[in-house]
């Protein structure tokens, strides 16, 4: 297949599911795919294009100049140790890279993706992440395998405990809801709850809110 012809397919979520690869985009990012030992399919560049030939392909309004496909990490078995991230139906992609890049940053393995949140290995998510997505291995689950996978289930919440006097799990699946409707109900019946105390607003975008919780875990397993 032509390979900028593979590019736009890729940018939507069947084909990168199909051909199991993802599109990378700009220095940056490809120098993080490098370093990690992604498996590079072929990489794209403006002066091999063109600027017109290339600005059809990305998706960012100033362009770097450079794109790869990339193969997607092979999936590695879920360890259960230390803090997991559970994403519970988010609909922004930058709010999942923003996430998988914290998750990153603190040393968290594992992220776990539950059914209706946006792939995270949309080209918005990859960038986003920072370079995160090759650092976190990435799990997708059903929410009914979820709730009987035997994880300690900890929901973030409007009506939970306040962070500073909530005692984590040895593991903690710590489930982020959607923007728009927090965490299933399903989970939210049977999940410990942990909230995040406010003095002016109601909530937290739910990339920052993942970002105080995440960090508070670390603090408390390092303390």
């Amino acid at each position: 297949m032509n390979k900028m012809k593979l590019v736009n397919k890729l940018k939507q979520k069947k084909y990168r599911e199909e051909f199991g690869l993802f599109i990378v985009e700009g220095r940056r990012l490809c120098d993080e795919a490098r370093q990690s030992g992604a498996e590079i399919l072929f990489e794209l560049t403006v002066e091999e294009l063109g600027e017109k030939e290339f600005k059809r392909l990305s998706e960012v309004e100033t362009p770097q100049g450079m794109l790869m496909v990339v193969k997607r990490p092979p999936l590695q078995p879920l360890d259960r140790n230390g803090l997991i991230p559970v994403l519970d139906g988010l609909q922004e992609p930058g709010n999942v890279g923003g996430i998988i890049r914290t998750a990153a940053a603190i040393g968290c393995r594992h992220i776990i993706v539950l059914e209706d949140t946006v792939d995270p290995f949309n080209p918005k998510a990859v960038r986003a992440s920072m370079g995160g997505i090759f650092k976190v291995n990435i799990i997708s689950m059903l929410r009914a395998e979820l709730l009987t996978s035997g994880l300690p289930l900890t929901a973030a919440a409007l009506d939970g405990v306040p962070y500073d006097r909530f005692e984590f799990d040895e593991p903690t699946a710590l489930i982020f809801g959607s923007e728009a409707h927090g965490v299933d109900r399903s989970i939210m019946e049977v999940a410990r709850r942990v909230s995040i105390p406010m003095v002016a607003m109601e909530s937290l975008n739910v990339n920052v809110a993942a970002g105080v919780l995440m960090y508070e875990w670390r603090r408390r397993s390092n303390a």
